[in-house]
Order: structure tokens, then sequence, then C-alpha cells
């Protein structure tokens, strides 16, 4: 699976190959983009028959479900917020890419090394928190001047590794 932009298109396609079952087999996701394009295929884990009901939540985690395996498939987007204007800020490890709805890279903000892995933004679009799950240091991100203005260092850095979310109350 590629990152998530608007208007992409998720099919629960399950791979039926089972002879016995004709609802049994490997349980796959299809991602396309907003043209109809093919991005990439998701295999899902725990699932032994049809992904069904795709629907996003308000968090913009994609659900599926498999109701003969009693499995619910959860696929989260790591590394993508939404400005408000619609711009998507794809994290890609060591930069914040600006992407606008076509696909295009607007500008990037480069962070200070690789392992940045999770990112929320301010209520006002000022600001993105991303997490880096190497060092466990998150780090503020100021969007207009693409200075880290800001950090916590959780103390969980290698081999500890265990940084993996980041989100602020809009309050």
């Amino acid at each position: 699976m590629k990152p998530f932009a608007p208007g992409d298109i998720f099919l629960g396609c399950t791979y039926l190959c089972n002879p016995d079952d004709d609802h049994a087999g490997e349980g796959r996701i299809l991602q396309y983009d907003r043209n109809m394009v093919p991005k990439g295929t998701l295999y899902t884990e725990g699932t032994t028959h049809l992904v069904v009901n795709l629907r996003f939540g308000p968090d913009g985690v994609l659900w599926g479900f498999d109701a003969f395996a009693h499995a619910v498939v959860r696929v989260a987007t790591m590394g993508v917020a939404y400005l408000k204007n619609g711009i998507l800020c794809l994290l890609r490890g060591s930069f914040i890419d600006f992407i606008d709805a076509d696909g295009n890279s607007l500008r990037t903000i480069e962070l200070d090394e690789y392992g940045y892995a999770m990112i929320a933004l301010s209520d006002d679009d000022r600001f993105a928190y991303v997490t880096n799950i190497f060092t466990g240091v998150m780090s503020k991100v100021d969007l207009a001047s693409g200075d880290i203005v800001g950090a916590i260092d959780t103390g969980m850095a290698r081999p500890s590794r265990s940084l993996a979310g980041v989100a602020v109350y809009p309050g």
C-alpha cells in the first residue's frame, strides 16, 4: 500500500483460491488513485475469507472485516496528515513532503535526521509534530519556516524504539 491521498479508492478483493469453499482465500485490499490507476495491494493477516465492508473511521483509519474468520482488518496510515486546505503532509523518514491533490510535490521541509515515522498537525496548521522511532524524540516543526522549534526526548531510543504515535488535542 502507498500513503493515502484524497480520492484514493480501496477495494476488498479476496483472491478466492479454495476449491472447497467459494468464499475462502487470501484476503487483500487493492488501492487505486482518484484516476483509478493501481497504487498497491495489501495482503491482510488473520483473514481466511472475503474482506468486506471497507470503511474509513473519523481518524482516517481504514477498517474491513472477515465475518467467517471473525477478523477485523485495521489499516492505519503512517506519516500522513492533511492541512485544512487539502494539502497532504507526507512524512518520508527525514523530511516532510507537501503534496497537492494531483500528486505534485509543492515543497519539502528537511528534518534533522532519518527515522521520523508519525505526524500530527496543530489545529491552526502552524506546526507539525513528528516522532522519530530510532531516537525516541518528538520534534515540533514550524511549517512556515521549516525550523524545529521544540522537542521532547522520551528516552526510548534504540533498541527500545517504542515512540510510535503522536496526537495533539485541538481544544
